[in-house]
């Protein structure tokens, strides 16, 4: 008498023993850089515009009334330095 698995079908269902197959031509599957949009850096929809400093106005919703004007010139000084690093 076979004994019967208690769980499913077990660890040989989830790693596999032979060779692995790949489905389709290797030039018709998708790749996440020939998405559209993706190695440009473009959104759908998005536009360029410059506007005049005149027409940028404060938010009467911002929360921070005080700017640090020390710690400010040290950001700007490492956004000049180095960028703005991402994760």
């Amino acid at each position: 008498m076979q004994r019967k698995g208690g769980l499913g079908r077990g660890l040989a269902a989830l790693i596999p023993t032979g060779p692995v197959s790949t489905a389709g031509d290797p030039a018709s599957r998708s790749h996440p850089d020939s998405q559209v949009g993706a190695s440009t850096g473009q959104v759908a929809g998005a536009v360029y515009q410059e506007v005049p400093m005149a027409a940028i106005v404060p938010n009467p919703r911002q929360p921070r009334q005080a700017f640090d004007e020390e710690a400010l010139a040290e950001l700007a000084h490492s956004i000049r330095e180095f960028g703005l690093l991402q994760p």
